[in-house]
């Protein structure tokens, strides 16, 4: 095989690999007691990853999820983010647990801890949310509890807003409703 033909091949295979590893779905996590949840189940539907409380000092936090959750409906599926640098304590399970399921938050899929930050350690979700080279779109520094990150119904990465933006916002509102083209 002549060169052009090995890199004509060989720029088939990048491009191939690195526009697989832009959808979300590639992505599996586990729900706070461990059981896997992968995102192609989410494929079709657009999904807010919202770093969530996970100390009682933030369950008025909680409350905005449940105003969120009942203002949005089934029109974006949420799931809470538990971050190791945001306060998660695995010996805090059964707590956090407690204080979404007495607001109705029950069904809400929260994750088991994960490190949210750049560094060693860092969970590959937030690898591919925080790295234009995974996600194709942004490179972001996580900032802390109620940071959001907005997949579309395709898989694709297509807003992050900071964590003081409020849930039930204008800006939030715009992004559940914007029109996401493939």
């Amino acid at each position: 095989m002549n060169i052009r033909k090995k890199l004509l091949v060989v720029s088939a295979l990048l491009f191939a690999v690195h526009g697989f590893s832009q959808t979300i779905y590639t992505q599996t996590i586990n729900n706070i007691d461990g059981s896997p949840v992968a995102f192609s189940s989410y494929h079709g539907s657009k999904v807010l990853l919202l770093i969530a409380p996970a100390l009682q000092e933030d369950s008025l936090l909680v409350d905005e999820i449940d105003s969120f959750k009942v203002y949005y409906g089934d029109s974006i599926k949420i799931i809470g983010i538990m971050s190791y640098e945001d306060g998660y304590a695995d010996s805090n399970k059964t707590k956090i647990k407690s204080m979404y399921q007495s607001r109705g938050l029950g069904n809400m899929v929260l994750t088991e801890g994960m490190h949210t930050r750049k560094g060693a350690g860092q969970s590959p979700l937030f690898t591919w949310l925080v790295s234009d080279s995974a996600n194709l779109r942004f490179k972001v520094r996580v900032g802390g509890v109620q940071q959001k990150f907005f997949i579309s119904q395709f898989g694709k990465l297509y807003a992050v807003l900071s964590a003081p933006m409020p849930l039930v916002s204008a800006a939030v509102e715009q992004q559940v409703f914007r029109k996401i083209e493939n």
